[in-house]
């Protein structure tokens, strides 16, 4: 039996890759409580053997200063899921004395489970907290450091042999720190992560893993000074087991930002990207969303610009069929629709140099938003967003899912996930995909989507 879920976003849509058959219809299992007051800043992520690793932000009521930050104290709280749906007990993972912010997660094929986060004190540091399979959480140690707070927003990912690569804005320089299978093996302390390596100064970064455990670091990368000043695509990519290499430009010179990437099978990262500079008052401005391929011979594509239309939060998965799905926001006014906000995506079918003209994952007439994207073994890609009706009477925003036969984009009837979910974003755990929503009582739940 197939389950998926889905995390905070409002609505679904189910896709059938091309090179495999439109879904069955699908039914939602009953909502499970995975955090009660709601989680903050949930991060959710799944292995092959179905197995779902949770952490969360909690803000305490206690009022504290540190050398960096003022607020409120904080600290995260992690929570595994077994195979078999069931969860564990959730626990306190790192000191509450302190403030932490934007938790990531981490599940190896062996059930290793890493946590990373931002965290303020002395200074403010990039965090960790390793547990192995059947265990628990061990202490938590320092990976990196880092003048940003907010905006360090630490991202990992593992490869097939269970290294991790983390990559944090350091303020200064993009950083990247490697724990590798060999090294942890070993039993070193400090979590096993080696010496951070800098790159140019930059925002906005992305990682991925490819099948072969290569890894993809992209980012905004600052360029130019004073009004010639703007942001360039850059790329840096660590062979497995090996440092990473010299960065190379993936866009000209110009406005960039909000960059993702995806490796397929035969080792091309795809990238895709908001043609804007990264958030920063008035730069902080929807606008076409345009990707670019980096072939596994090394050769750079030309940019493609995908949609014309302003965009924001471009996501980009491939399957192991070799297709990649992209999906966005975007603001397109209509009658039905006046101020615009809907999902759209595109289809990069396998074996093919770009991406097909966009469609709409959002029912027309909706106001939708907050997309989400997550692909299973099966190939099969969820879309997760917001929907709500337009025109005089608007209900609260709902979820639902949908399904769309690649490169037809014909969709079925949209599946709601139930009153109690106002939002839902997606991932995907082997053949499973989960969805987790702040729900009624302020409690943040989850539901899988099992397929016919």
């Amino acid at each position: 039996m197939n389950r998926l879920r889905l995390l905070s976003v409002t609505a679904l849509a189910v896709v059938a890759t091309a090179t495999g058959s439109a879904p069955a219809h699908a039914a939602w299992g009953p909502p499970q409580v995975l955090a009660a007051p709601a989680a903050e800043q949930l991060a959710a992520t799944g292995n092959a053997e179905q197995a779902e690793l949770f952490a969360w932000k909690v803000t305490t009521r206690r009022r504290v200063r540190t050398a960096t930050q003022t607020g409120f104290a904080s600290f995260v709280r992690a929570r595994m899921r077994r195979a078999n749906g069931s969860l564990g007990a959730a626990r306190a993972i790192s000191s509450a004395k302190e403030l932490v912010a934007n938790p990531a997660v981490a599940l190896d094929s062996a059930g290793n489970a890493t946590v990373v986060w931002v965290q303020s004190g002395r200074t403010i540091r990039i965090v960790g907290a390793h547990r192995r399979t059947g265990g628990r959480f061990g202490r938590p140690f320092v990976i990196g450091r880092s003048t940003a707070f907010s905006d360090a927003r630490p991202a990992l990912t593992v490869g097939p042999d269970g290294a991790i690569v983390v990559v944090w804005n350091g303020g200064r320089r993009v950083q990247v720190a490697r724990r590798t299978a060999a090294r942890c093996a070993a039993g070193r302390p400090r979590g096993c992560f080696g010496g951070a390596q800098s790159f140019t100064r930059g925002t906005d970064h992305a990682i991925a893993m490819s099948r072969g455990g290569s890894a993809f670091v992209v980012w905004a990368a600052s360029v130019g000074r004073g009004g010639a000043a703007g942001t360039a695509l850059r790329m840096a990519i660590a062979p497995r087991g090996l440092r990473f290499g010299f960065p190379r430009a993936i866009s000209s010179a110009g406005n960039v930002s909000q960059p993702s990437v995806a490796v397929a099978p035969n080792g091309d990262a795809i990238v895709a990207w908001r043609a804007s500079l990264p958030a920063g008052g008035e730069q902080n401005a929807d606008a076409p969303i345009v990707s670019a391929v980096r072939a596994s011979s090394g050769i750079i594509s030309a940019s493609q610009v995908v949609s014309e239309l302003p965009g924001s939060g471009p996501q980009v998965r491939a399957n192991d069929q070799g297709e990649a799905i992209l999906v966005w926001n975007q603001r397109n006014p209509t009658p039905e629709n006046p101020d615009g906000p809907e999902v759209a995506g595109s289809l990069r079918p396998a074996g093919a140099s770009a991406f097909e003209a966009p469609f709409l994952f959002s029912p027309a007439g909706a106001a939708a938003g907050s997309a989400s994207l997550a692909i299973d073994d099966d190939g099969t890609a969820v879309a997760g967003y917001t929907a709500s009706l337009t025109g005089g009477y608007r209900p609260p925003p709902a979820a639902f899912t949908r399904s769309m036969t690649s490169g037809r984009a014909t969709f079925a009837t949209p599946e709601s996930l139930g009153e109690d979910f106002s939002g839902a974003f997606v991932f995907s755990a082997g053949s499973l995909v989960t969805a987790a929503s702040a729900g009624s009582g302020g409690r943040t739940l989850i539901r899988d989507r099992i397929a016919g």
